[in-house]
């Protein structure tokens, strides 16, 4: 009695100093759980707001007999929000009794417990609860317990905890938590981090992802922040499957991520996984949100193919998919990017059935001289061939500067041959006006490849033609050179 008294002499003492109010946690029990509590707790004098000492070790384990009045009276304290006087009733309870709460008890006192950050007793009382009950706990009747205990995890960051409570939840299909639950379990294993670390530490990577899948399962989508960050860490760990999932759980989602789609997107190219973000944008393609979207599904597509131009992993097939969803293209993106990196990945007859296909690339003048210029400084003269060949076909002007870079190409192999019938091409139907402005270097190719060839005679014939004698240097070499070819005519 004396005891009892000091000790509430103690706690009237302590009232002022203490706080008026704990947060609560996401306990709330109903009004069905303190049926008749006035009458069981009666008016005894409570604890005041005094931190209660730690709970001995001793109270935690749990007996199959309950004490329903004390039970009681922990739960009107906890409705009450005295905090402090739950865990203080609890500490009071006789051992010798072999008596536990019952399950508004548990929820009260895990809940009084987080609300006063004693998160480690909550997690050992959360412990002993589960050795008890074992998978029985994961029922709708014990549902603020499992949300008490997954705060204390939570608190505490111990991910692979906060994952077992979510898994035991899902595969009892008896009880199913809200997304802010898988929220908080996911931000718990976040980390302090600098822009050259990942997120989500190499050590809690296995169970953020695991809690990822679990939300999918039921339903839920990350928050958009939270998926780029989840990605962001599979991609730095290699663990690519992973971020394949992680990236694909909004193409189920009725709605996108918004601005948060593209940069999500493209991180598997920086992480050098191309693949992996032409495999997901097609996903997202075929989304109703983007594929109403012309413009959405423009920038989209447009903004990974600009970053698979700077990635030197992308594949060719990579980049033609891509394309495939573009109606229209940006000149510079065009003309800087996309025509070298196809120019340099494939020959002249894939390039020219690439653009048959295409409703994006034209071939006009200046892509086929373009394309022409690529392939002469690849040294490819069968490339280069088939644009001329094509040109021919489609009735397509054939600019000098491809001329030239295709009778220097055959000239350096020696097939003066083919430069001949080149010039035969370029010269045939042509006036002396119309070839006035042709590269000075053609000229001097054909007049080679006649001599070389022994033709002398087209070496003439040439020269009087198509070569204007306007008194420089080289029309009057041209013109020596054609003199000397005449007398080798008439000497023959």
């Amino acid at each position: 009695m004396q005891s009892s008294v000091l000790r509430s002499a103690l706690h009237l003492a302590a009232r002022s100093a203490a706080p008026t109010h704990r947060r609560a946690l996401s306990t709330a029990l109903s009004s069905a759980d303190v049926a008749h509590v006035g009458n069981v707790v009666g008016d005894t004098e409570p604890f005041a707001g005094v931190e209660p000492p730690p709970i001995p070790r001793r109270l935690f384990r749990l007996w199959p007999a309950v004490d329903d009045a004390m039970s009681a009276k922990i739960v009107t304290l906890h409705r009450e929000e005295r905090y402090e006087d739950v865990v203080a009733s609890f500490i009071e309870m006789d051992p010798g009794a072999k008596r536990s709460l019952n399950d508004a008890g548990h929820a009260a006192l895990l809940g009084a417990l987080n609300a006063l950050q004693r998160y480690t007793e909550g997690a050992e009382y959360m412990r002993s609860l589960k050795i008890v009950y074992k998978d029985t706990l994961w029922c709708e009747d014990r549902r603020n317990i499992a949300i008490e205990g997954l705060q204390s995890y939570v608190a505490l960051k111990r991910a692979k905890r906060a994952l077992d409570v979510l898994a035991g939840c899902q595969a009892s299909g008896a009880l199913s938590l809200e997304a802010e639950h898988y929220f908080q379990a996911l931000e718990c294993n976040r980390s302090e981090h600098g822009n050259d670390k990942p997120v989500f530490p190499a050590n809690t990577i296995e169970h953020s992802v695991a809690t990822a899948r679990l939300m999918a399962a039921e339903g839920f989508v990350l928050p958009p922040a939270l998926w780029k960050d989840l990605v962001a860490s599979c991609l730095a760990y290699a663990r690519f499957d992973d971020a394949a999932f992680l990236l694909n759980v909004y193409t189920k989602s009725a709605t996108l991520p918004g601005a948060s789609l593209v940069p999500g997107l493209l991180m598997p190219v920086r992480y050098h996984q191309p693949s992996l973000a032409v495999a997901a944008f097609v996903q997202y393609a075929a989304h109703p949100a983007l594929a109403s979207d012309a413009a959405a599904l423009h920038a989209a597509a447009e903004a990974v193919l600009a970053a698979l131009m700077n990635q030197p992993a992308s594949t060719l097939e990579d980049v033609t998919t891509v394309l495939g969803y573009l109606q229209r293209i940006s000149p510079t993106l065009l003309h800087v990017h996309v025509l070298p990196y196809l120019l340099r990945s494939m020959p002249a007859a894939d390039f020219l059935a690439l653009v048959a296909k295409s409703t994006t690339i034209r071939l006009t003048s200046a892509v086929f001289a373009r394309a022409f210029k690529e392939y002469a400084r690849k040294k490819d003269a069968a490339s280069c061939e088939t644009l001329v060949d094509y040109a021919v076909e489609h009735e397509l002007e054939l600019t000098w500067e491809a001329v030239e870079a295709l009778m220097k190409l055959h000239a350096d192999a020696r097939a003066f041959a083919s430069v001949f019938e080149l010039a035969q091409l370029a010269f045939g139907g042509k006036s002396k006006a119309d070839v006035a402005h042709a590269p000075r270097a053609v000229f001097r190719l054909v007049v080679e490849a006649t001599i070389e060839l022994g033709q002398f005679e087209d070496t003439v014939l040439f020269c009087d033609k198509y070569l204007v004698d306007n008194g420089d240097e080289f029309s009057q070499s041209m013109r020596l050179v054609a003199t000397m070819a005449r007398r080798l005519t008439c000497v023959e």
